[in-house]
């Protein structure tokens, strides 16, 4: 029977190497690799293998490699483009000891296929850039442990789940048929799909290794992952609580009434629909609901801080309605006189505010009087600062707008879904308006009928439980101090990056996103400074500035925030060393050593504040 080994050397902050250098930190752990692997089959990375020099003698060497396989394959050495094909090969050739060494990747798709792992315990902290995954430890149980001058090597086995099968007076044929549907509820994805368990896992591995400052991103607790990928994924629920058009919804009801009366709660309204799929969609229902084609929608513009979605030009926003959008000034705050000239000469339909890269806070009072003078609706599209204002760090725009939109998983910290929500009269959704009522007063029966039936069909009932989760762990005590520190720590970034001469647009911020302006180191740099970043472990995304010199296609500005970063349990202190090191590489995006280096510190903080240290599985 083949034997499928994991083999590597790990530091206590699971350090496997550095990358074009040994992967093995001491001389003793290379000798026992070779000591072990002798007269075996030894699947490798490109990387490994050129650490080498020369192929192992007295193995089979195969190296997984995505591209220039014709200089690899020479005599000893066989190049491959992946795992599964090399065990086969290795299989076919004889070997019944088949061994696995490499980078997080192979290891990452080698947790699946293997039967034991090899691990040399190196102690202390050493420098590296290559990192050993993480693995689920109640899958493996310790065989074997060996001292060895300077580190342990630990033998792991994967357990075996022995499943006792109660005797069946039945037929051969219904017995194999239950067999096969035991098989498909409780086969877990690693082994059911091995290639798309190793995707997410890699995906897992990238967000658990680099620093997420992107201002619209945010990690979920295992409560909303575990609501999203419940049961109720599996059911239809066309319509709203008690007024389905399918039978079974009893649960679902309760689950969706449930996160309808946090929202109202948390937000300071009467009514709240949270069944659209995202935040795009909820503003559509909302244009849908309030206006005809060609009525003018004014939002903020997209290039100055709006969202597609707010009238511009290639989104439906823009197609089915006229656009007219207002701009910040050149020092990119809001001139609120001028937003109101703007309206009394454009006299749109709908105002709308709220947007991707607005640092400042929004005068709500000051719209929502602003589109009252002129007769319009007043959309606030707060999906950015849900969180913010559900904590009531920032100001709310209840009792200002007609209606609010937002997406759940930015400073919210849900999944990604969206809500509607507003004041009136108790929606009807099954009945049209009557002839001569006020639609105004009834603008929560209008919402709830554009978004079903109007624009979606079945609500995704796991999202709506996921939702659920979010506004539950909104409402404790703990969610205002995140929310002020995720602040305190946007404050704090913003000064430390102004402080080693990286322009802000507006000079700073007010809630969790920052904008940097690049255009003193040049026009247009902002995906190669993102790009840099990234190299770094620092991720971040490329954005226009107000009145940018160059195109959206190249932009001169980056976009940062803070709320995954607080999530993670960051503070002042952390923030003021990653400033530091954003401002480093943007003096020096060219300086790819430099980026290494700090890819290193990185990954060392990342390790002092884990995300997702075990594995979620669906239970």
């Amino acid at each position: 029977m083949t034997e499928i080994i994991i083999i590597a050397a790990l530091d206590e902050n699971h350090v496997i190497g550095n990358k074009k250098t040994l992967p093995w930190h001491i001389p003793e752990d290379f000798r026992h690799f070779q000591e072990a692997t002798k007269g075996h089959a030894v699947i490798m990375g490109r990387t490994t293998f050129e650490s080498l020099g020369k192929p192992l003698s007295n193995r089979l060497n195969i190296v997984l490699t995505r591209n220039q396989i014709s200089q690899l394959n020479q005599e000893g050495v066989i190049a491959l483009q992946n795992l599964s094909e090399a065990i086969e090969v290795a299989k076919q050739k004889g070997y019944q000891r088949i061994f696995l060494i490499g980078g997080a990747s192979i290891y990452l798709e080698g947790f699946a296929v293997a039967d034991k792992m090899v691990l040399s315990h190196i102690p202390g902290i050493h420098e590296g850039d290559t990192f050993f995954p993480q693995w689920n430890a109640n899958e493996w149980i310790v065989t074997n442990e060996e001292q060895r001058e300077g580190f342990t090597i630990k033998t792991y086995e994967r357990k075996r789940h022995e499943r006792a099968i109660a005797p069946l007076s039945i037929s051969s044929s219904i017995s194999s048929s239950f067999s096969i549907s035991s098989s498909f509820f409780s086969l877990p994805l690693q082994q059911a799909d091995p290639a798309l368990y190793q995707r997410i896992t890699e995906e897992r591995y990238r967000q658990q290794t680099t620093l997420n400052l992107i201002p619209s991103e945010n990690y979920v607790s295992k409560a909303v992952l575990e609501a999203t990928g419940s049961v109720l994924n599996n059911k239809y629920s066309e319509g709203y609580p008690g007024k389905r058009y399918y039978q079974g919804n009893e649960c679902i009801d309760a689950v969706e009434q449930l996160a309808i009366d946090r929202a109202k709660t948390l937000f300071h309204v009467n009514h709240a629909n949270v069944q659209p799929y995202s935040g795009s969609p909820a503003n559509q229902a909302v244009y849908y609901a309030l206006l005809q084609p060609g009525d003018k929608i004014m939002g903020m513009h997209l290039f100055y801080g709006g969202h597609l979605t707010h009238g511009w030009k290639v989104n439906f926003s823009g197609k089915f309605y006229t656009n007219v959008g207002y701009t910040t000034e050149q020092n990119g705050f809001l001139d609120y006189d001028k937003v109101e000239e703007l309206a009394e000469k454009e006299r749109p339909k709908i105002i709308v505010c709220g947007g991707t890269g607005y640092p400042r806070l929004y005068d709500f009072k000051r719209l929502g009087q602003i589109a009252k003078n002129v007769g319009a609706y007043f959309l606030a599209d707060i999906a950015h600062e849900a969180g913010l204002i559900a904590a009531n760090v920032v100001p709310s725009p209840a009792g200002h707008a007609d209606v609010i939109t937002t997406t759940t998983h930015k400073t919210l910290r849900g999944p990604r879904g969206a809500m509607i929500m507003c004041n009136g009269e108790p929606s009807t959704p099954m009945k049209e308006l009557p002839a001569g009522a006020d639609p105004r007063k009834h603008i929560p029966t209008l919402i709830d009928r554009a978004v079903f039936p109007g624009l979606q069909g079945g609500p995704h009932n796991h999202t709506t439980a996921g939702i659920a989760a979010a506004l539950h762990e909104a409402m404790q005590p703990s969610f205002k101090p995140y929310c002020e520190q995720i602040i305190t720590n946007a404050k704090t970034l913003a000064a430390t990056l102004m402080d080693h001469g990286v322009s802000l647009v507006s000079g700073g911020t007010d809630k969790h996103l920052l904008l940097a302006d690049l255009t003193n180191k040049g026009v247009g740099l902002g995906k190669e400074a993102a790009i840099a970043l990234e190299r770094a472990g620092l991720i971040v995304n490329a954005n226009t500035i107000p009145y940018d010199p160059s195109t959206p296609f190249k932009p001169s500005g980056i976009r940062l925030g803070t709320p995954a970063m607080t999530t993670r349990g960051l503070k002042e202190e952390e923030m003021k060393q990653i400033g530091e090191w954003i401002a480093s590489i943007l003096n020096a995006m060219d300086d790819w050593p430099l980026q290494a280096s700090i890819k290193t510190k990185v990954h060392n903080l990342c390790a002092a504040f884990p995300v997702y240290s075990t594995v979620y599985s669906v239970q």
